[in-house]
């Protein structure tokens, strides 16, 4: 939202341009609302996707670490071990099994269940 808000200060910036009776000052103003909130929204962009990246990365990591202990597991039981909704854990573990060849996801909803590919050989 604050970038849509900076777009919008640039744009009312661009017509303000055109009248006369506005001062230095009101002019460049809208332009300098506009970059803050544009820098804003990309800062707040970059952190909550390196946040996301730092959180696949850490659910990827304990469900090979699960595995490898165990060649099945629910994702009631995935929610539980990651501190997660199950909703969360069913829609990680089907993005899993599409992103990893090694993980096998059987069923849906609250059925869901992943094998490890190496222990159904």
């Amino acid at each position: 939202m604050a970038t849509v808000f900076g777009l919008l200060y640039l744009l009312f910036g661009i017509v303000g341009l055109g009248s006369q009776v506005a001062t230095r000052a009101d002019q460049w103003m809208p332009f300098v609302l506009g970059i803050v909130h544009v820098a804003l929204g990309g800062l707040l962009f970059w952190t909550s996707s390196r946040e996301r990246h730092a959180e696949q990365a850490r659910l990827v990591r304990l469900l090979r670490m699960v595995l490898r202990e165990c060649p099945s597991l629910s994702a009631r039981e995935f929610a539980d071990l990651a501190g997660i909704s199950p909703a969360d854990a069913q829609e990680f573990l089907l993005w899993a099994s599409r992103r990893q060849r090694t993980v096998v996801v059987v069923g849906s909803g609250s059925s869901l269940r992943v094998w490890s590919s190496h222990s159904l050989n």
